[in-house]
């Protein structure tokens, strides 16, 4: 799950459901999407930041060891 907080109203906005242990992400340079890889899932959920869903996924065969998900190199390129 991807939360998104308000930090200058210290308040939660939204809980966004994303793929199997989201890991690491990446913001647009415009902001208008959030792109987040889900290590076990083997996908990377694209998100909406302005409608606060997932608009797209992105599949990709794991790389690594089959039973430990996406391998590290993977996960954070």
């Amino acid at each position: 799950m991807v939360h998104v907080i308000d930090v200058e109203k210290n308040a939660s906005v939204a809980d966004i459901v994303v793929g199997n242990q989201p890991r690491r992400f990446a913001l647009t340079g415009d902001g208008s999407r959030l792109w987040v890889t889900n290590e076990i899932g083997g996908t990377v959920s694209i998100i909406d930041t302005g409608a606060n869903k997932v608009v797209g996924e992105i599949q990709f065969e794991p790389q690594g060891f089959p039973d430990r998900g996406m391998s590290r190199r993977w996960a954070s390129s």
